[in-house]
Order: C-alpha cells, then sequence, then structure tokens
C-alpha cells in the first residue's frame, strides 16, 4: 500500500481523535492532533501528479490554513488576528484557484453574483447575533466574512462548468459550505456561548471541509 493511499483515512481518524479530545478537555493531545491535520492534506496533495504551476494554489491555500490553526491555539488579541489573517490568504488562494479553473463570464455571472448575494445574507444574519459581543473585532470580523463568502460563492460557480460540474457538486460545493458553517459556528462559540460542544462542530465540519476541498483539487488535477 503506497503512503498516499493512508493519508486521508489518517486524516479522518486524526479528525475523529480531535474531536474527542476536544468534547474530553485534553488540551495537550487537542494541539498536537489540530496540527497533524492539514499537513496530512498538503502531503496527499503533493504526492498526485500536476499540482505545480496554476495547480499549487491549493497547497499554498491549506499551507495558510495550517498556520491559522497554529496561530489559533495561541490565546490574545495578537494570536487571533494573525490567525484570521492567515485564513483570509488561504481564502485568497482558494478564490484565484477556483477562478483559473473556471473564470466568470457573461452567461455565468449570475450564478456567481447570486451565490455571493446569499452568502452575504448569511453572513449579515451571523453578524447580527454578534452585535454587542464583539468589541474591537467587528471591522475584522466583517472583512473575513467578505473573504470566506467570495471563495465560496467561487467554488459553487465552479458548477456552471460542464467538465467540472460533477466535481463541484460532490467536493467543492459541500467544502465551501461546511467552511462557511464553521466559521459561522466559531464566530458564535468564540464570541458569545463559549460551549465546548461547539467546539466538536466547528472542528468537525472545518476537517470535513478541507478534506472536501481537497479531494476537489485532487480530481482537477488532470483538467487544463
Amino acid at each position: 500500500m503506497k503512503i498516499k493511499q493512508i493519508l486521508l483515512p489518517g486524516f479522518l481518524i486524526i479528525l475523529f481523535v480531535h474531536c474527542i479530545c476536544i468534547y474530553a478537555a485534553f488540551d495537550i493531545w487537542r494541539s498536537v492532533t489540530k496540527l497533524l491535520l492539514v499537513p496530512l492534506l498538503i502531503t496527499y496533495l503533493l504526492s498526485q501528479q500536476k499540482v505545480f504551476n496554476w495547480r499549487i494554489r491549493p497547497v499554498y491555500g491549506l499551507f495558510f490554513s495550517f498556520l491559522g490553526d497554529a496561530l489559533l491555539i495561541g490565546e490574545g488579541a495578537s494570536f487571533f488576528l494573525s490567525g484570521m489573517i492567515a485564513f483570509v490568504l488561504a481564502h485568497l488562494n482558494y478564490s484565484y484557484f477556483f477562478l483559473q479553473l473556471h473564470p466568470v463570464k457573461k452567461d455565468t455571472r449570475q450564478v456567481f453574483v447570486l451565490t455571493l448575494i446569499l452568502m452575504l445574507l448569511f453572513s449579515s444574519v451571523v453578524y447580527y447575533f454578534l452585535d454587542g459581543y464583539l468589541g474591537s473585532y467587528q471591522m475584522p470580523v466583517m472583512f473575513y466574512m467578505l473573504f470566506i463568502s467570495l471563495m465560496a460563492s467561487l467554488a459553487v460557480h465552479t458548477f456552471t462548468h460542464a467538465v467540472l460540474k460533477s466535481v463541484a457538486q460532490k467536493y467543492f460545493i459541500p467544502g465551501a459550505i461546511l467552511f462557511v458553517i464553521s466559521d459561522a459556528v466559531l464566530a458564535l462559540n468564540l464570541f458569545r456561548f463559549h460551549e465546548e460542544i461547539l467546539g466538536v462542530v466547528v472542528m468537525l465540519t472545518y476537517g470535513l471541509a478541507q478534506f472536501f476541498l481537497t479531494r476537489g483539487f485532487e480530481k482537477t488535477g488532470n483538467f487544463g
């Protein structure tokens, strides 16, 4: 069995263990398992053929996601803001990849615009429930919501491409939506609810989001 064949099952197992560590408050193992997740996906993606040139963008996105994970383990405003910036860079790389994969054209821009409006409306609802709890984080959270909405909208837009339709339906759209849900629950829990079980929901949806996106990136290796 090749090592790349055990990377994705290994990722899912570690994700499950990580969620258990969150629920059981095993803080050290919670941090260790969290830092193992994204590197497994990066290694898997790099083990595939044709990941360089413009296809290297997803690897950059995963790298900044890992950096964000590492920074968010720390406590305090500087770690939080730095982690948020890292994830913004991840979303920008994912967005750039989706644009290169399938540019928004006149006959497909309606899907992109409509999806972006829906994403921003969802973000506005989340922001409404956070009103009064964000303090000095109001502007950073608002800008972050804009970037993740853009990424998700471009992921959905790939559905309008005849060849990419199946990949978008199976991987890109579920991955992007799970990412949006994860960050929405993260914000609500971090600033308002502070429930440990919601931390499990955050990491489960985040892990599956990165898993689905990575599978989609892999499936586009022979495209173009």
